[in-house]
């Protein structure tokens, strides 16, 4: 294994701290990052049931959902409880960091960069995506995380697999520990390394 190999997102406190800011979080209540990515037919229902599972969530947790639609409203939308609803969120990288959990869909990328910030995981993969099915079925094996099915996905899923996670701090212990080990691996570099032995 030679650590991921996707850029490594950068996020000073400063940057963090405007965000915070901006959306009126408080930052000692738990955050949740809805981010679904993909095909707009296969992405519209997951945020449509999630917007509904927000509904449920106790009082104290704030979340924000991206729609991730290309050439979207850049202004978030003030949505039910303490949530915020993006079109298209130019603020991904900030909210990444500074949230408790991340609802992503199970791509390579997505995933890497939440280890990389040390964030518990749930996944929401595309159906039948190989890569993705994959991707989730190994955050749940190694405790970071759970997986959730879309076929006939409901509201009450996603609302207590969040309670689930932030009330169990496993999930948060073995995300630090999985950014420890990804923090001592630089991919692109052991890619060089490994090209030039042979050269």
């Amino acid at each position: 294994y030679i650590g991921f190999t996707v850029p490594r997102l950068y996020v000073n406190q400063e940057q963090i701290s405007k965000v915070a800011r901006y959306l009126g979080l408080d930052r000692s209540k738990p955050i949740v990052f809805i981010h679904i990515s993909g095909p707009m037919q296969t992405r519209m229902p997951v945020i449509r049931t999630a917007i509904e599972a927000c509904k449920s969530l106790r009082q104290e947790i704030q979340y924000i959902i991206s729609e991730g639609r290309p050439k979207g409203d850049l202004e978030p939308k003030k949505i039910a409880g303490s949530g915020w609803y993006y079109e298209w969120c130019p603020i991904r990288d900030e909210i990444f960091a500074m949230s408790n959990l991340l609802v992503l869909r199970g791509g390579h990328v997505a995933i890497s960069q939440a280890i990389q910030f040390g964030k518990p995981i749930i996944t929401i993969p595309i159906e039948n995506h190989g890569e993705q099915l994959g991707n989730s079925e190994k955050i749940a094996e190694i405790g970071i995380g759970v997986t959730l099915k879309t076929k006939q996905l409901q509201a009450n899923q996603i609302t207590c697999a969040i309670h689930k996670i932030l009330d169990d701090s496993r999930y948060q212990k073995k995300a630090n520990e999985l950014m420890k080990l990804a923090e001592k691996l630089d991919g692109i570099d052991n890619v060089v390394k490994i090209v030039r032995s042979y050269l």
